[in-house]
């Protein structure tokens, strides 16, 4: 009986391979982008490390109050990169590199030459920092690199980030 019951057994079936997800074009262009860096030769690239949120989504949840201002799609780009620049900018700063902060916010500040854009720029980036500090202070990582599209009023955001 024990003999038959091996025989009428039906085969276990194996697991399926899973397949990394292609990445989609501009996915694909940023991570071609990031391979041909030096920095980035020697080092493992993982889209989407599970576990970890997806810093896109939490790029454009930090950019969403300025993003509601913006008005076309160059104004939501604009947005976009100073959102980014403003997050690493707090990221050096929460790292103690004060010197690094400093410096980094007096090059960008000596470009605005009328007084009023610069006084907008600082209101702005003293926003944003402020708004890292109390809401997304526990994420730690570093925006290194990202490719930003728009389709039908959606914004794709594409970001590389040290983990």
């Amino acid at each position: 009986m024990a003999e038959r019951n091996q025989k009428n057994k039906r085969p276990k079936k194996q697991k399926k391979q899973r397949h990394k997800p292609l990445p989609n074009p501009r996915m694909a262009k940023l991570l071609h982008r990031i391979q041909q860096k030096q920095f980035f030769q020697e080092r493992e690239i993982r889209i989407q490390p599970s576990g970890m949120e997806k810093m896109s989504a939490v790029i454009l949840e930090f950019a969403q109050p300025m993003l509601e201002h913006a008005l076309n799609d160059d104004m939501r780009r604009n947005t976009i990169a100073f959102a980014i620049f403003a997050w690493n900018l707090a990221i050096y700063k929460g790292l103690g590199k004060d010197d690094s902060y400093q410096k980094l916010h007096d090059l960008v500040l000596s470009s605005y030459t009328d007084e009023t854009r610069r006084q907008q720029f600082q209101h702005f980036l003293a926003a944003l920092l402020e708004r890292k500090r109390e809401s997304f202070a526990d994420n730690k990582r570093f925006i290194m690199d990202y490719e930003l599209g728009f389709t039908d009023n959606n914004i794709r955001l594409n970001v590389v980030s040290t983990s």
